[in-house]
C-alpha cells in the first residue's frame, strides 16, 4: 500500500486517517501478507497531540492483527522536519513492536519493504 503525506498534520487529520483505514486494512489482512509506504512530500511536521493519537491508532491495529509485514517512510532532506520526525516516527514504531525503516528516496524504500515481504 502506497501514500502520499502532504504535512503538516494534526489530530483531525488521523482521525479521518482511523476512519479510512478500519476499511481498508481490514481488506488488506484478509488479501495476505503487505508492506506499507509512505513518502512524505513538503512537512512531515506533527503536532503532539496527532502523534499521541497516531501512536494509539497504531497500537490498535497491532491488537487486531491489522499490520503490514513492514512499514517504510520516505524522509527526503527537503522535506520540512524530516530528521526531528524521523525520530518520532521511530519510536512510535520501535513501542508498537513493528517492522519499520526510515530512507531518503523511493527506491530504497520500495526495496527494503520487498526484502522483508520475501523473508
Amino acid at each position: 500500500m502506497r501514500y502520499l503525506a502532504n504535512g503538516p498534520f494534526n489530530a483531525e487529520l488521523n482521525t479521518a486517517y482511523e476512519d479510512l483505514q478500519k476499511t481498508v486494512l481490514a481488506t488488506m489482512a484478509s488479501k495476505g501478507p503487505w508492506g506499507d509506504l509512505t513518502i512524505f512530500r513538503d512537512s512531515a511536521l506533527e503536532s503532539a497531540s496527532a502523534l499521541e493519537a497516531y501512536s494509539n491508532t497504531l497500537q490498535s491495529y497491532v491488537a487486531q492483527g491489522l499490520i503490514p509485514v513492514a512499514t517504510a517512510f520516505v524522509l527526503s532532506p527537503e522535506v520540512e522536519d524530516a530528521q526531528f520526525m524521523a525520530d518520532q516516527y521511530t519510536s512510535i514504531y520501535e513501542q508498537a513492536g513493528l517492522q519499520f525503516k526510515i530512507l531518503k528516496k523511493i527506491e530504497p524504500a520500495l526495496a527494503w519493504l520487498k526484502s522483508e515481504l520475501d523473508a
